[in-house]
C-alpha cells in the first residue's frame, strides 16, 4: 500500500463528517475568514464584510451557537523576546 492510500484510509477513518443545520453563505464565509485573521469589533467586521452591524452580530452569534466558531481570545507569547525556550513534546498513543 502506498503512502497516499494510507493517508486517505486514515483520513476517512478518523475524521467524521459533520452535517450543519444550515448552509454557510458568502457572508458567513467572509466573517469566518476575517475572524480567523484577528479580533474585530462588530462594526469593523460589518465594514469589512459590507453588511450591517446587527446582521454581523446575529451571524456571529449563530456561528458560535452552531459550534462553527469559538469565542476565544488568545495571546501567543514571543518566547525569544521573553528570553525563554519552548519545548513541545507530542505523543501518539495507539489503542488496541
Amino acid at each position: 500500500m502506498n503512502t497516499k492510500n494510507l493517508f486517505l484510509l486514515i483520513f476517512d477513518t478518523y475524521i467524521p463528517v459533520i452535517k450543519l443545520r444550515y448552509e454557510l453563505d458568502d457572508l458567513d464565509r467572509k466573517i469566518i475568514l476575517h475572524l480567523s485573521k484577528g479580533i474585530y469589533s462588530y462594526a469593523e467586521l460589518a465594514e469589512k464584510c459590507k453588511a450591517g452591524r446587527n446582521t454581523i452580530y446575529r451571524r456571529v452569534n449563530r456561528l458560535e451557537s452552531e459550534g462553527i466558531i469559538d469565542k476565544k481570545v488568545r495571546a501567543i507569547p514571543n518566547f525569544t523576546k521573553l528570553n525563554l525556550s519552548a519545548i513541545c513534546v507530542m505523543m501518539d498513543i495507539a489503542q488496541s
